[in-house]
């Protein structure tokens, strides 16, 4: 390794980013390694960083969250595949990072950019947009968009930063009870499902969020995506649905169906609200959804 690059979002961790990358920048230069570190400032700006910046550096590192890991892993595009990023995971639920074993404790973290192995990892695509975690419409939607409000608002991002599990848990309760009954269409791998659920989450990896797991038998290097289909949206079924995913267990089955496939379709009367590894992404009238083989490789202990 000649040259590397370093993408890094200055509000991850309240600061804990700029430091992380602080590091990684005094340890690869004491290997002789030429590295440039460059900040985002606005949202997209990891993949316009990562299009240019890839192109003359021998290896890029993101330290930030997932969302800005997925950000440059986008901006590379064809140029993810075969290479190996570096990740220093700075965010509020690191499920990539959790996913593969990359520690979260920033020195050790960095040690893994010479020591790790390169490993491969499939991603998603939905709507054109690339996902690494999940992407869902119905409930967990509805959260991330009420969860993205409150960050908008006076001090909203501040609060976040300091008490992200909390805004998170909060928005969740109240969105237990401001859940609509919506049905949607689901066709996986070309086949509708004869039930019509009220929410879908579409997963590349076991990990949820900290510690939880929607789907616990995904794998996200097996070229294939795994889904929860949930049948219920009355606000306990719901909250039993939450309770087995914290216990890292499939939800009862007269509650959510669980299965596989590489291609989805979900369709809805009306628009929906959707989000992507925790992001918030608007509406949409229709959701495809494909699986992008070993489309990714991260350096990995």
């Amino acid at each position: 390794m000649r040259s590397a690059a370093i993408i890094v979002n200055p509000k991850a961790g309240r600061g804990r980013a700029l430091a992380a990358a602080d590091l990684a920048v005094e340890r690869l230069r004491a290997r002789g390694v030429a590295v440039e570190c460059v900040p985002t400032d606005h949202p997209g700006h990891a993949a316009e960083l990562a299009r240019s910046l890839g192109r003359d550096s021998d290896l890029i590192v993101v330290v930030g969250g997932d969302g800005t890991l997925r950000e440059a892993a986008s901006g590379l595009s064809g140029q993810a595949s075969g290479r190996a990023l570096g990740f220093i995971p700075i965010g509020h639920g690191n499920v990539v990072a959790r996913e593969v074993g990359i520690p979260l404790d920033p020195r050790a973290a960095v040690e893994i950019l010479w020591s790790g192995t390169p490993r491969t990892l499939d991603a998603g695509r939905a709507n054109g947009r690339l996902f690494l975690a999940m992407a869902g419409v119905g409930y967990d939607a509805l959260v991330t968009r009420w969860v993205g409000a409150f960050r908008r608002v006076p001090l909203g991002e501040r609060a976040y930063q300091r008490f992200g599990s909390a805004v998170y848990a909060a928005c969740g309760f109240l969105a237990l009870w401001r859940l609509l009954p919506r049905r949607f269409t689901l066709v996986a791998d070309g086949r509708a499902r004869e039930r019509r659920p009220c929410s879908v989450i579409v997963a590349n990896t076991a990990s949820y969020a900290r510690d939880w797991a929607v789907t616990p038998e995904a794998n996200a290097g097996d070229g294939i995506l795994d889904y929860q289909a949930c049948w219920r949206a009355a606000a306990p079924l719901v909250a039993w649905q939450l309770l087995q995913a914290r216990r890292r267990r499939r939800a009862p089955r007269f509650i959510a169906e669980c299965g596989r496939a590489k291609t989805f379709a979900i369709e809805s009367s009306r628009p929906f609200f959707w989000q992507a590894d925790g992001d918030f992404m608007g509406r949409a009238e229709r959701l495809e959804i494909e699986v992008l083989p070993a489309h990714l490789t991260l350096l990995a202990p």
